[in-house]
């Protein structure tokens, strides 16, 4: 996978790569839908972390890390924003990459 940063920071391309590729490289998988569509099914591996909750005391992983948001579109960009401003810098949302994990 390769990721070029964007203008809020985050790091998106066209060609984006798969999601088993990303993972396996140590991204982390984060479904930002509500606990309860979580409880209700998720994608193998996500950890749940609501957009609404996102802040510097419910987080902390390595800036560094890749972050891979899933969920509807509103849910991934206000996730990615919230991210941002608390200096994540490679965000990507679950929707540019290729499922190849099943």
């Amino acid at each position: 996978p390769d990721a070029t940063a964007g203008t809020a920071g985050t790091s998106v391309t066209a060609n984006a790569g798969s999601l088993a590729d990303w993972l396996a490289q140590g991204a982390i998988l984060l479904d930002v839908r509500s606990a309860a569509e979580f409880e209700q099914g998720h994608p193998e591996g996500a950890v749940s972390l609501p957009a609404d909750q996102i802040d510097r005391e419910a987080i902390s992983f390595d800036p560094s890390v890749t972050l891979i948001l899933y969920g509807d579109s509103q849910a991934v960009s206000d996730a990615a924003a919230r991210l941002s401003a608390l200096g994540y810098t490679h965000i990507l949302s679950a929707d540019l990459l290729t499922d190849d994990t099943e």
